[in-house]
């Protein structure tokens, strides 16, 4: 149920990451969709291809860590923090 596990979770990260990047940020609600469907569009193969491969070390990680946090977890917070 960690929403780190998810890669989901990191795919709308990746999104929101891209939008709120954008040189010219949305200012009505028709931008918004324009840039998050630019966006969603421009998100490469390779980045979905890393999450899906990334799920089986992320489930053992999970398991070793009897359902506490995890590398991916901490990364994710260490991303927050820089990022935001």
């Amino acid at each position: 149920m960690s929403p780190d596990m998810s890669p989901t979770e990191h795919l709308w990260e990746e999104l929101k990451r891209n939008v709120s990047a954008r040189p010219h940020q949305p200012v009505n609600v028709q931008q918004l969709e324009d840039a998050v469907i630019e966006e969603w569009n421009a998100i490469s193969h390779a980045f979905i291809t890393n999450l899906v491969q990334s799920m089986r070390h992320r489930c053992v990680a999970l398991i070793n860590a009897r359902g506490s946090f995890t590398r991916y977890w901490h990364l994710k917070v260490k991303l927050r923090l820089v990022t935001f």
